[in-house]
Formats: C-alpha cells, sequence, structure tokens
C-alpha cells in the first residue's frame, strides 16, 4: 500500500477499516562544543549519519540517505556552511592528516577514499572481499584496517594500502577490532566474548578487564592506554573511560534525548 512516509497496520476491522499507526522517523548529525556552548545541528534533511570529526575539529564528514540507493558522503565545516558533496557510499572517518575520507560503497562491496582536498577519488582493490563493515586508518594515512568477510567465511581484519595493493588479513577469522592511536594492536572479543588486545606483530594477545559483553568501543583516548565504550541499546547513551592497564571505569559523557 502507497502512503507518505512509514505507515504500520495494527489491526483490521470486519467492515475493512483500518487502525494505523504513521511513524516519521529522523537521523541527525549533532556536535557537543566545549565551554558549554549548546550543542550545535549540522544535519543536512532527515536522514544524516555515521558522523566522524576531521583532526582539526573544523569540519564533519556523514551519510546522507538521500543520494540514490548508496547514500551520500558529504563534509560540512562546523560554522554551519554549505555541504560539500564527496560521492556516493556510507561515510567512515577521516584519515589523522585530514587529506581523506574513506567511505564504504554498499552495492557492489567497495571502499573508496576521497579527497578532501584536489586530488582524485581511489577505489581499494577487493580482492576476494565479499563485504565491508566498517574501517579505521591507521597514523600514517596511507593505510586501513578494515573489518570484512571474504565468501562463506566469518569477519575478520584486514590491512590495506590506500596506494595499491590487495587486502591482507592481520586477525583469525572471527576476529575483528579497533585499532589502537600507534596502530600496533587491535582490540577485539574472541569467540568466548573475551575482551583481547591483539598485537599487530604476531604476538600473543593480551586479555584485559573491565567490559560487558554488550557494549562496544567508540573511541580510543588518544594516549592509547584507555578506551571510551558504551552499552548497546542504551538510552540517554552513556560512555565509560575504561583503563586498559586495570580495568577501572570512570564516567566521561552522557548524550540523549
Amino acid at each position: 500500500v502507497a502512503a507518505p512516509g512509514e505507515l504500520l497496520v495494527v489491526d483490521v476491522a470486519a467492515d475493512g477499516r483500518w487502525l494505523a499507526i504513521a511513524e516519521e522517523g529522523f537521523y541527525g548529525v549533532a556536535v557537543r562544543r566545549p565551554n558549554g556552548q549548546p550543542d550545535l545541528d549540522l544535519s543536512w534533511l532527515d536522514l544524516s549519519w555515521s558522523v566522524s570529526l576531521s583532526p582539526d575539529g573544523e569540519t564533519v564528514a556523514f551519510s546522507n540517505g538521500h543520494g540514490g540507493a548508496n547514500y551520500t558522503v558529504v563534509t560540512r565545516r562546523l560554522d554551519g556552511s554549505s555541504i560539500s558533496t564527496l560521492g556516493e557510499g556510507e561515510s567512515v572517518g577521516f584519515s589523522p592528516d585530514g587529506a581523506w575520507v574513506v567511505a564504504k560503497i554498499p552495492t557492489p562491496a567497495q571502499l573508496v577514499v576521497y579527497p578532501t582536498g584536489a586530488g582524485a577519488p581511489r577505489a581499494l582493490e577487493r580482492g576476494s572481499i565479499e563485504r565491508y563493515e566498517t574501517a579505521e586508518w591507521f597514523p600514517d594515512s596511507r593505510s586501513l584496517l578494515f573489518t570484512a568477510s571474504e565468501p562463506s567465511r566469518p569477519l575478520r581484519s584486514f590491512r590495506q594500502s590506500i596506494d595499491g595493493g590487495p587486502p591482507k588479513p592481520v586477525t583469525p577469522e572471527g576476529i575483528f577490532g579497533t585499532l589502537s592511536p600507534r596502530g600496533d594492536r587491535i582490540l577485539a572479543q574472541d569467540g568466548d566474548a573475551n575482551w583481547k588486545l591483539y598485537p599487530l606483530d604476531g604476538g600473543d594477545p593480551q586479555t584485559v578487564v573491565g567490559f560487558g559483553r554488550l557494549e562496544e568501543i567508540a573511541a580510543w583516548s588518544p594516549d592509547g592506554e584507555s578506551v571510551y565504550t558504551r552499552r548497546l541499546g542504551e538510552v540517554p547513551m552513556r560512555l565509560d573511560r575504561v583503563d586498559l592497564a586495570t580495568g577501572r571505569r570512570t564516567p566521561s559523557l552522557t548524550v540523549g534525548p
């Protein structure tokens, strides 16, 4: 049945009348500024998500759902100036030097890096990758760590240069996580839901404490000694800082309606 927006039919009477609920969803992008300034809404239309902040703290990149089947990657300065469109895909994040934004294209599966200045986009060689989940930058701004899977295989972490060459697996199958600021280890859950640090030099993983099963890593601290976590499905969202050496958990920030 054609209807404006989302229409949920709850019940149908014997005479054919409907009891229905009309839903309107909104995905927005906001920035919390320092010194008690009010949050800044930088959304574009009603379907903006997957936001990341540039290294200089002056620009955000995010996805917009009105850009076709594969969405659109856009940037906007924190002064609220006009949107700049980079290309299709779902925005993932800025490179540490601010020169690139990596994006994930759903169909067909592809990782693309867009220049924030002059230059042409680069589509990364897929190799045997069938599906991409997420990606993040190594400190050198020339290579990516990403979570992906090959046909009929579980997810794992891969590394790939943006200058060319195929992706290379860096963790066992079923293990994938977030990269430390130094680019030397990955924090991930193993098959038993234990949190571990996996060194990228091939050493043995180290178990860390202080984490729950139903939470995810939001970010590492800049010094690489702790991480910020959030519990899945919790509203309002609370960020806690967890010390990797001791497991000590400290409340950091609460965001929500």
